[in-house]
Formats: C-alpha cells, sequence, structure tokens
C-alpha cells in the first residue's frame, strides 16, 4: 500500500500549545517524535497527520486534551475544496481522501480523485431535487456529493456531506477535514518550486493554480488513453508526494505556523462527530460555524460560483456599510469588479449567487441591483435572515448591489460581527456611523467591530 512505509505519529502525554511551543518541545526535549514527511503530506492532501495537528496546533486551547483521545478507531476524510470555483464552505469539492484508524494506527488509504464519476451513477438513482438556487441554472438535476457543501455554515453543510459520503461511498467518517488550494499555494512558498518530471512541468506558488487547472481541464485529455481513464486530477496527488520531500528541520517550524494560519483564515477546517470534540474545535475557530450574536449588528456575505469556471480568485470584493444610529437604519453597498484572466479558466462570467446574512428580524426598504430593481429571497437560515440574490459579474466588469434595511430594535448597532467566507483570500471594508467613517481596510478574518471605539 502507498503509505505503508510511512510511520504513524509518535506521542507521549504532553500537551501541545501554540506551533511555535511545539517545535521547540520537539528540539528541547525529544518528546515527539514527528516524521514531518508524513505531516506536510496530510497537511495538504491526504494523511491523517492534518486531522491531528489542525486541532492541536492552534493557540489558546481552552482545556487540555491527549492526542490519544483523538485517534479513536473510525473512518476519517480529508476533503480538498477549489475557491478559485467558490461554494459556500470554500469551495467546489473536487477531490477527497479516506482512511480508517485501527488501533491508533491510519490504513485502508482511498483516494477519490474523480468525484463525478460515483455522482453520475448516485444520481440516477435518486429523486431528490438540488437546493432551490441550483436548480435555477440545472433544473432538473438531483442531489450529489460535490454539490452538498451549499448551507452557510461549514458545520450544518458537513453534517450533509456527511450523508452522502454515506450513501455513495459508505463512509461514515467521525471527522471531516477541508481545504483549500490557499494551503498549498503558501506551502509551496516554503518548500520552493516543485519539479514534475513526469508531467514535463516545475510547479511554484505563482503558477500552481494556472498550471493544474490548465492540465486537469485540458492537456490531461489530448491523449486518448487518458480520456478512457479519466483521472486528471492524479497529478494533485502526485505533486504533494513530491512535497513532502522536501521538509526538513529548517522548514518544519514555519510548517506548524502555516497551520496556525490557515485556520484563523478560513482555509482549514474541521468537523467532529464528537460534539466534545466539535465543542473544543468550535472554540478555536475550526468549524465554520455561524456565529451570530442576537446583541450584536451582524453581517456574512456568502457567494456560490455556480457556472463550473474557475472565476472566483479573479474576483475583487469591496464593502461599505453605512450605518444610521437614530432610526436603526444600514446601507449595506457591495462591489464586484471581475479582473479578467488570472489564470487557466478564470475569464469566464461569474455566475454567482450571493446570500447576505443579517440579524434576524431585519427588514429590507429597498435593493438596487446596478441601480435598478432585481429578484431577490429572503429565507431564515441558522438563526439569520438572509438575502439571496444571483449576482453575476462579466469579465473586466463592475457590478453593485445595495441593500437598505431596518436592524431589529433589540440589535445593539454599535458593535457588529463581520463573518468572512472560507475560501475568501479578503474583502475590502469601509465602515461610518451617521456619516462619520469609523473603520476602512481589510478583513481577512472574522472580526467584532465595536464601532463606538474604532478599531
Amino acid at each position: 500500500m502507498l503509505f505503508d512505509n510511512i510511520k504513524p505519529i509518535k506521542i507521549k502525554k504532553t500537551i501541545l500549545k501554540t506551533p511555535k511551543d511545539v517545535w521547540k518541545n520537539v528540539k528541547a526535549k525529544k518528546r515527539i517524535k514527528l516524521n514531518l514527511k508524513y505531516f506536510v503530506f496530510a497537511l495538504v492532501f491526504f494523511v491523517s497527520g492534518v486531522f491531528i495537528f489542525l486541532l492541536f496546533a492552534t493557540k489558546n486551547f481552552s482545556q487540555p486534551l491527549w492526542l490519544w483521545r483523538l485517534l479513536e478507531d473510525g473512518q476519517y476524510v480529508v476533503i480538498f475544496q477549489n475557491n478559485a470555483e467558490l461554494r459556500s464552505t470554500g469551495g467546489l469539492m473536487g477531490s477527497f481522501a479516506s482512511f480508517d484508524i485501527v488501533n491508533g494506527k491510519p490504513v485502508n488509504w482511498d483516494f477519490e480523485t474523480n468525484i463525478y464519476k460515483k455522482d453520475k451513477v448516485f444520481e440516477k438513482t435518486t429523486s431528490q431535487p438540488m437546493t432551490d438556487f441550483f436548480q435555477k441554472i440545472w433544473p432538473g438535476n438531483r442531489e450529489n456529493f460535490r454539490d452538498s457543501n451549499y448551507k452557510l455554515g461549514f458545520d450544518s453543510a458537513m453534517e450533509t456531506v456527511s450523508q452522502y459520503l454515506n450513501k455513495i461511498y459508505d463512509i461514515q467518517p467521525k471527522a471531516i477535514i477541508a481545504i483549500d488550494t490557499t494551503v498549498a499555494t503558501d506551502l509551496l512558498k516554503i518548500t520552493g518550486p516543485i519539479e514534475m518530471p513526469k508531467y514535463q512541468m516545475t510547479i511554484d506558488e505563482s503558477n500552481f493554480l494556472d498550471v493544474l487547472q490548465k492540465h486537469i481541464q485540458k492537456d490531461y485529455f489530448l491523449d486518448d488513453l487518458n480520456k478512457i481513464e479519466n483521472e486528471p486530477k492524479t497529478i494533485i496527488k502526485d505533486l504533494f508526494i513530491e512535497m513532502q520531500k522536501r521538509v526538513n528541520k529548517k522548514n518544519a517550524a514555519k510548517i506548524f505556523e502555516l497551520v496556525d494560519k490557515e485556520i484563523q483564515y478560513k482555509h482549514l477546517l474541521a468537523y467532529f462527530k464528537d460534539q466534545n470534540k466539535q465543542k473544543i474545535a468550535q472554540q478555536n475557530n475550526l468549524t465554520g460555524e455561524i456565529k451570530f450574536n442576537q446583541n450584536f449588528d451582524y453581517i456574512y456575505i456568502n457567494n456560490t460560483n455556480a457556472a463550473s469556471n474557475k472565476s472566483s480568485l479573479s474576483i475583487l470584493q469591496t464593502v461599505k456599510l453605512e450605518k444610521t444610529l437614530q432610526t436603526r437604519k444600514n446601507i449595506l453597498t457591495v462591489n464586484r469588479k471581475h479582473e479578467g484572466e488570472k489564470f487557466f479558466d478564470s475569464e469566464g462570467k461569474n455566475t454567482n449567487y450571493m446570500r447576505v446574512g443579517l440579524p434576524l428580524g431585519s427588514k429590507i426598504d429597498n435593493l438596487l441591483f446596478n441601480n435598478s430593481a432585481k429578484e431577490y429571497k429572503m429565507t431564515e437560515e441558522e438563526g439569520l435572515t438572509v438575502v439571496g440574490i444571483w449576482f453575476d459579474t462579466k469579465a473586466l466588469e463592475t457590478d453593485t448591489l445595495e441593500i437598505i434595511y431596518q436592524l431589529p430594535e433589540n440589535i445593539d448597532a454599535e458593535q457588529i460581527y463581520w463573518q468572512k467566507q472560507p475560501g475568501t483570500i479578503s474583502d475590502e471594508i469601509q465602515i461610518s456611523i451617521d456619516g462619520s467613517e469609523v473603520y476602512n481596510g481589510q478583513v481577512d478574518r472574522d472580526k467584532l467591530f465595536n464601532l463606538s471605539f474604532p478599531t
């Protein structure tokens, strides 16, 4: 088997703290024996080490938890999300790996690099239609695994994903880990360029998306034999096998820090069936749940690229929030600029369904798209009032949405929780109160603004 020669991580009863503390512990006390190559490969795509370290290599855990308690027997899944084709939880789920833990050792690896194969079979056996906004562009299509991460909260979405893993693949995971392409790009900054002689290419952080997407969507199928095999994403597995060879003591500390960074910026998330583990993960920003507090104002802008092109990372999103305290009126303006071709297949129209999560009970006074009225849908999802609208943008064009709404009476309008969508890089945010600007800058993670004391 592919990973039979890789030894599992062995850890004595040592409480892991921050990434730097962990590495210091490794060097000074020699309590933790790590196979670093095994760790890196896991971090990026497949191996169970990601499941371990994403939980423990974070800061400020509220309670100690021994590592061995996480390694209980069962099935686990790591999902790779392509945030160039943005979906609610961070990207289109294009590939995943599953494995079992038996007696504390990861075994029975299964790498699913083409989920479309089994999806097509499953779609013929189910009568369950896709969620309503997907029906708008794919009328008559049925639910499947690859599109099952549509719910607003990562935790809620992964509950649904888990059901499809069971139905289609007979997998009942105790945990699901999701990472996106940003993790791979950031890791390449540490490892340096990777030569791939088999594919006659060199991959680095600047061309990762462009080279891989061109190979997967075009170059691979130029060979007639490949059309029969239909496994274009095997290159991803081959790439990260090469990446693990680049890990050494000099860059190991940087990799631990990378784990912490990707968690904070929501490029690496986790869902645990066990509620105790889920609670600990939740306390450390790992679970991507909706964080609405009924006492605060709240905004969550969630985008779904539904056109099967890779234009999401070509979109520059800027947001302006104008608040009037006396009338409790907010004006939210969202601009989305399509910057054109940044890499292969990113120049197409961004066909996007936007959901704007607001405090429950918010009332919409007016909504304009490019200064004109447009159809939208109001729903209640996960304790929020949600405005759903198709927000499509062509290459090199800019489109604007304006929502004027009233806050509920019980909301403290001078505090606002701004929730970042997983998989996105950052948004440019401008906030004003009664005509005076109180914040202007980037938001690249979840952030609570106390507007009485501008940040």
